[in-house]
């Protein structure tokens, strides 16, 4: 039997005794620290090796200090699952799924690419207090799922739409900055490429007016 394991043992028990009896340190913090000090000692060889009895003496010393400090435990215990209970009502399933339902309708009702920014604002009449990191985390899913695609035009920032449209071309205005789609496709610019060059897909950009910015320049 080792006897340096016994000694040790020994030695932390008596330390804990001596910490029990002579601080105001509070129940909490006592039982973890002879948790601490039991693992670090135990830790050090198996369980077939250590000594039974000091062994039994450590595992009754914490007993006794929950059974002695019983109440303050499940006032402790108590608190530590209301605020669990707390956090997980803020992120529960239900509240997750509202807000990509929220997203969902946003891209369905909305016949145009949307940037983030524009899917929040939409999203917000729905869910007030959805955020942009929400709206980015959600249209992360969405792509990958293949529910939207990204309509990046250049030096512009992603804007995104359904995966099932049909093929179609789009629209920036010039004024709003909004895009729209074109829809329908323009034929023969496949035979446009210099010869020897093969098309595999095109995209086609317009550039102009809205007429929301048409009318507000008018009046």
């Amino acid at each position: 039997m080792d006897t340096g394991i016994i000694t040790d043992v020994a030695t932390v028990v008596a330390m804990i005794i001596t910490i029990t009896t002579t601080t105001t340190m509070g129940a909490a913090t006592i039982i973890t620290t002879a948790m601490i000090m039991i693992i670090i000692i135990t830790s050090t060889t198996t369980l077939t090796t250590m000594n039974t009895t000091a062994a039994v003496i450590s595992t009754t010393l914490i007993n006794t200090m929950m059974i002695t400090h019983a109440s303050t435990i499940m006032k402790v215990s108590m608190t530590t699952t209301t605020v669990h209970t707390t956090i997980e009502g803020k992120v529960s399933m239900p509240r997750r799924t509202e807000q990509r339902d929220a997203i969902r309708d946003v891209f369905q009702e909305t016949d145009r690419p949307l940037n983030a920014q524009e899917v929040l604002e939409f999203a917000q009449e729905q869910v007030p207090g959805i955020g942009i990191a929400t709206v980015y985390r959600n249209i992360k899913a969405l792509i990958a799922e293949g529910w939207i695609v990204s309509v990046d035009l250049p030096n512009e920032p992603s804007r995104y739409e359904l995966a099932d449209l049909d093929h179609h071309h789009h629209f920036q205005c010039t004024t709003c900055q909004r895009v729209f789609d074109v829809p329908g496709c323009t034929h023969g610019l496949a035979s446009s490429a210099p010869a020897g060059f093969e098309v595999e897909h095109h995209e086609v950009l317009l550039y102009g007016t809205c007429p929301d910015c048409t009318d507000e320049a008018i009046v």
